[in-house]
């Protein structure tokens, strides 16, 4: 009798009823593929689970008002393309404006949203990425933080970009910007990952406000740029903003403007791009007519964003899907005169979702633009029932506004001081100072408006 033999029979004498013996048990049913599962705002709950299994932990910065972190969460990360992923990350979903989130933040600023982190186990960034992709395009990334956490030898253009993207992710935007162009020097042109660090090195340059810098990188890198490609539609909507923000003499503006509207114009159109970047690209045509100075254009364009956020409404498979596009409904719909459809649309989602102070801020700002200004309040006040972090100022500021317009000055002063107060008691890494700086000056400008036996 061999040893496995004699093995399996004592085990199957002591415990026959659990069929411990390896010939005779039934192999567990293998897990269906599914996306990743995410924990949710407990950060120290996903860095120990990150330490403990030493898996990398990747994280999703986010918050409501934001309709790109909203598009993310509804179109990529429930997608079945990155099921092969779940079992190899520890996967944390943070929503920024909640206390609970302060301290990730004081560790890992962030400098946009929706922005992606993935931390080593012991919390050291090895990828960041700002803004949205497709779940194939999130897979490369994914992918490549693997290989990089593996040690697998890189090509140079590679290292290069996981070394801009680590120092990115540091806040060292020197050693980033040079690294990124490291990246792009010893890159071919058909590098798979050419547009994705040239729209990394854009949004750093676009923050450092080299406009021209930021445009000429769009021109070079955008223009040829496969129309899949990581990063495009955001490296041509940098290219068009910072255009914009040249001086109306510099001839690189108008040629630069002239060059990626159009080609904007044309991305928008494309079915295979996310319809939330397909909608920022229609907003961007907008304003890069505006700045053109083109306004028969520009009407053009604000109908067609309209009419694409209408079919986009329409298709949504799910009322949260449905709501990604709100803020962008009621621009368009408030540029070409539609604001009573901007009420109806809003009106839907705080229905659908009674908890969220979105809804009702949104309809607050269209009821004021249409001059009905006691609606208005009332639409604010609820929103500020729901309103939390550090959002709570922007809405405040909204409150400000309408107050202002009924001519009810005190109540004006008292909502701009309520916003500083409450600013100013956020947890340091969720203080927004450069906005408690605005509310201070709008303050201070206000009472030069007071009349003086008020």
């Amino acid at each position: 009798m061999s040893r496995r033999t004699l093995a399996c029979l004592v085990l199957l004498a002591a415990a026959l009823a659990l069929g411990a013996c390896a010939s005779t048990q039934r192999a567990p049913a293998p897990a269906a593929p599914h996306p990743p599962i995410f924990i949710e705002d407990d950060p120290a709950r996903a860095f120990s689970a990150s330490q403990e299994t030493g898996k990398l932990l990747f994280v999703d910065t986010w918050a409501t008002w934001c309709h790109s972190c909203l598009a993310l969460k509804s179109d990529v990360l429930t997608d079945m393309q990155l099921a092969r992923f779940s079992d190899h990350f520890v996967w944390l979903s943070l929503d920024v404006e909640r206390e609970i989130a302060a301290d990730f933040l004081a560790r890992y600023p962030q400098p946009a949203y929706p922005t992606l982190w993935i931390l080593r186990p012991d919390g050291t960034p090895l990828l960041r990425w700002v803004g949205t992709l497709t779940a194939a395009q999130l897979a490369e990334l994914l992918t490549d933080a693997l290989v990089a956490h593996s040690g697998a030898p890189a090509a140079p253009a590679t290292r290069h970009l996981l070394a801009a993207e680590a120092a990115a992710s540091e806040g060292r935007t020197d050693d980033a910007i040079a690294a990124y162009r490291a990246a792009l020097d010893a890159a071919p042109p058909d590098w798979p990952r050419r547009t994705r660090t040239a729209n990394a090195l854009s949004f750093i340059l676009q923050r450092q406000s080299r406009h021209a810098e930021c445009l000429a990188l769009a021109l070079a890198e955008a223009v040829d740029a496969a129309p899949t490609a990581v990063g495009r539609p955001d490296l041509v909507i940098g290219g068009i903003t910072c255009a914009a923000a040249l001086p109306p003499e510099d001839p690189a503006r108008k040629d630069g403007l002239d060059r990626l509207v159009p080609l904007a114009k044309a991305m928008a159109a494309d079915a295979d791009l996310l319809a939330d970047d397909r909608s920022g690209l229609w907003m961007t045509v907008v304003d890069g007519y505006g700045a053109l100075g083109d306004e028969p254009s520009k009407q053009a364009a604000s109908l067609a964003w309209a009419a694409f956020l209408d079919a986009t409404a329409l298709a949504a498979p799910t009322p949260e899907a449905r709501a990604v596009y709100d803020s962008h409904r009621m621009l368009a719909y408030l540029a070409v005169g539609r604001g009573p459809d901007a009420l109806t649309a809003l009106a839907q989602s705080e229905r659908d979702f009674p908890n969220d102070y979105n809804p009702p801020a949104r309809r607050a700002h269209v009821l004021m633009e249409l001059g009905r200004l006691d609606e208005a309040k009332v639409a604010i006040e609820r929103a500020l029932s729901l309103v939390y972090g550090p959002r709570r100022l922007r809405v405040r500021m909204s409150e400000a506004t309408i107050h202002e317009k009924r001519g009810d000055l005190p109540a004006a002063r008292a909502s701009l001081e309520a916003a500083i107060r409450e600013g100013e008691a956020l947890p340091e890494a969720q203080r927004p100072t450069r906005l408690i700086d605005q509310v201070r000056k709008r303050l201070a400008a206000l009472a030069g408006k007071a009349p003086s036996n008020e």
